[in-house]
């Protein structure tokens, strides 16, 4: 709806050209092709040329008449877009359209022990003030839900926006009061009342936002940011072996020590996420959320975080809860994939059972709407 609203802004005054960035970076996928059908009908009917800024070829093989490449300021390439999703691609066309595949960690015992378990959570939202002889109203977004994650697994929680998962993920991270049911992390009750008891369980859960530069402080440098979770415990690292640590997973992440010095600015988007995961990974934690941690990166970043993200499960043994909208993420890195709609799982599999065989109409429905760039000729509108 916020982008209805931006969009409404942007045609007010008839415009010769519209130039649209990264429209649908944030979007699921049924609302992102619900956005881009509407761009296509506005351009369409009002005349006007449309200019796309974006990383995702998919969406461009069923929207552009001509794509352009840029690297490093320059145009590499300008071709039709027949001609650019024909099997010649360019070398950076090649780049941008790769799908890696990743090797999922080993297999581990038969039965594992189990890091996160979602009993019963139910989450409200108060809508107004509790009037003085009536009940306050509310609105629940999260409904009696129940799974668990396990050591060594990786589970993706997928759904439209509003679904109702990034209320679950506060909850689980315990920012998000629970309104019935009850969350247990290594098998005790969390959010914990001990205050002790509580800084421990802390470290065992960590989170990776979104967008890493807004959940920085822009004046601070990198190792004190990194360092932030040490006040979890109990007994906080002395200077040196601050430096130590942090050096430790600036290197496990792909960046060098030489880094601590440096502010948030001075990195790339692909190397913030870095930041935030070797933030996160500071406290050696046995279970990451990673909440949309890849939807505002370009295909090449998001690649080689995904690459990261593998390599440290099985170097570290974390386990991972992706929340996401991308499809093609869960595909690529989930062993288990669980589908919410209006606060509630309505299917769960494993993920290949999942993507071949869904059984809800609503995952279908996802399914069908995540944009696949076709090679040869252009994928229909």
């Amino acid at each position: 709806q916020r982008q209805r609203v931006v969009i409404a802004i942007a045609i007010a005054m008839q415009p010769k050209v519209l130039i649209a960035d990264e429209p649908t970076t944030a979007l699921d996928v049924t609302t992102q092709a619900e956005i881009l059908a509407l761009l296509k009908r506005l351009a369409r009917e009002d005349g006007m040329a449309l200019l796309m800024i974006t990383h995702d070829l998919a969406v461009m093989s069923s929207m552009a008449d001509r794509i352009a490449v840029m690297k490093d300021g320059r145009i590499l390439e300008t071709a039709s877009a027949d001609a650019f999703f024909s099997d010649s691609l360019h070398n950076a066309a090649n780049g941008l359209a790769a799908q890696p595949v990743r090797t999922r960690r080993n297999e581990t015992a038969a039965a594992p022990r189990v890091l996160l378990e979602a009993d019963h959570v139910s989450c409200d939202y108060a809508l107004r003030e509790n009037p003085m002889f009536s009940p306050a109203a509310a609105f629940r977004a999260v409904d009696s839900v129940s799974f668990t994650v396990r050591e060594g697994e990786n589970v993706a929680l997928v759904g439209e926006s509003g679904s109702g998962k990034s209320t679950l993920g506060r909850a689980l991270l315990g920012l998000h009061a629970v309104s019935g049911g009850r969350v247990r992390l290594d098998g005790a009750v969390f959010p914990s009342t001990d205050r002790k008891d509580l800084r421990r369980l802390r470290r065992k859960i960590q989170i990776v936002f979104q967008d890493p530069y807004s959940s920085f402080n822009p004046r601070q440098t990198v190792g004190r940011i990194i360092a932030e979770p040490f006040h979890l415990f109990g007994a906080p690292p002395d200077r040196a072996e601050t430096e130590t640590r942090v050096a430790d997973v600036l290197t496990a992440v792909g960046l060098s020590p030489d880094d601590m010095a440096k502010r948030p600015h001075a990195f790339s988007g692909g190397q913030r996420q870095r930041i935030a995961i070797a933030r996160a990974l500071v406290t050696e934690p046995t279970l990451i959320v990673l909440d949309e941690a890849t939807s505002a990166l370009d295909v090449v970043s998001r690649n080689r975080i995904l690459d990261l993200l593998m390599r440290l499960a099985e170097e570290r043994g974390v386990s991972y809860l992706f929340i996401t909208h991308d499809l093609t993420v869960v595909r690529d890195v989930a062993d288990r994939v669980m589908v919410m709609k209006s606060g509630r799982i309505v299917e769960e599999n494993e993920t290949a059972a999942l993507f071949e065989a869904p059984r809800e109409a609503y995952t279908r429905q996802l399914i069908a709407a995540a944009p696949v760039m076709k090679r040869g000729r252009r994928a229909s509108a």
